[in-house]
């Protein structure tokens, strides 16, 4: 499933969900999504397998089990700052679950909702607060703040 829609654009995606449907609040809307899969088998989920990938230098684990990263060096999608504590950058779904949700996932099979939520396509790493200012607006209806660049 995630390569179908790693090969669709996934702004069209969405856009061919023409129908809106009211979504549920921030916190059960992400379960709707299923939240970050372990795709690749091994201990880490989606979410620590792409800041493992996106480091600009060898990231260091929390144990020696390697399964939760807790620091390396990402650059920031939106403002281009570094950030260097995993504690301190999130994943921002470039198309908000909000919008894919109310434009049609609501009807996607539980696969493709989970495909979707760990989409490294759809994926940005980016501080929280700028994460945090873009809400659940749609890729089209929102820029970063100057003001935190």
């Amino acid at each position: 499933m995630k390569k179908i829609i790693t090969r669709l654009s996934l702004l069209g995606l969405v856009m061919f969900f023409t129908f809106a449907i009211s979504a549920p609040q921030s916190k059960s809307l992400r379960k709707s999504f299923y939240g970050w899969q372990n795709i690749s088998g091994t201990c880490r989920n989606q979410r620590h397998e792409i800041l493992m990938q996106r480091s600009q230098i060898p990231v260091t684990f929390k144990t020696d089990a390697e399964c939760r990263v807790v620091s390396g060096s990402w650059i920031d999608y939106y403002t281009n700052e570094n950030h260097y504590l995993a504690e301190d950058v999130t994943m921002d779904h470039v198309v908000s679950l909000k919008y894919a949700y109310d434009h049609g996932a609501k009807q996607w099979p539980k696969k493709m909702r989970s495909a979707f939520y760990n989409d490294e396509a759809n994926l940005v790493l980016t501080a929280r607060e700028v994460n945090a200012s873009k809400n659940h607006y749609a890729p089209d209806k929102w820029l970063p703040d100057l003001s935190l660049i």
